[in-house]
């Protein structure tokens, strides 16, 4: 009766793992999905980085010319000149600050990227600990040398203590994709790009 008792034990607590399965890929799908962002940001920015570069050209030789109608004395093409910069400084300080945008874009990204990573190697770390206490439990009920009727009933104890570490370990892994999520939103990287498993 208790042999049977565990092995119920023992099919019920691979559901848990196949969780950790799961959610294991799913971290490193996400993982892929916030590695392909750094590049694409970093390419947007070497467009507003072209851009400005432009715009700074038109600038100076506006800068230019607005000397050379100041040495005129023409007060009329002063006042045209300058007022035709500003439109050229208006664009350049919007470009600059998107450019700080992407800048800052960009060191999330890669600090989400670090956090995520380090975050992976500690879950399938503590996960296979567990999987691997459970298959040695596994083999010594499985084993010849069957335990005595106390050490069975420590053995199905020690089983739900394993189950419910697992648990634990994949409620706090969703738990962290919320808020992970919530940073990645920011930056145009959506649930659906690389959804995690929900309870």
């Amino acid at each position: 009766m208790l042999t049977s008792k565990i092995d119920g034990i023992l099919n019920r607590i691979e559901n848990p793992f196949e969780t950790s399965e799961i959610l294991y890929e799913k971290q490193l799908e996400l993982l892929q999905t916030v590695k392909r962002r750094v590049p694409t940001v970093e390419i947007a920015k070497k467009r507003l980085d072209l851009q400005r570069y432009k715009l700074q050209i038109e600038l100076d030789k506006m800068d230019e010319q607005a000397k050379n109608v100041v040495q005129s004395d023409r007060d009329d093409l002063a006042k045209m000149a300058m007022d035709g910069k500003k439109p050229l400084q208006v664009q350049i300080s919007r470009l600059d600050e998107n450019i700080r945008d992407l800048n800052n874009e960009t060191q999330n990204v890669k600090e989400i990227e670090k956090q995520l990573e380090a975050r992976i190697k500690a879950f399938k770390s503590e996960k296979e600990i567990l999987k691997l206490r459970t298959d040695l439990l596994k083999e010594l009920l499985e084993s010849s040398n069957m335990p005595n009727e106390e050490k069975k009933g420590e053995i199905e104890m020690e089983l739900s203590k394993i189950k419910e570490a697992v648990y634990h370990l994949n409620d706090e892994l969703i738990g962290s994709n919320d808020l992970i999520f919530t940073e990645l939103i920011k930056y145009g990287i959506q649930k659906d790009d690389a959804k995690p498993i929900e309870k």
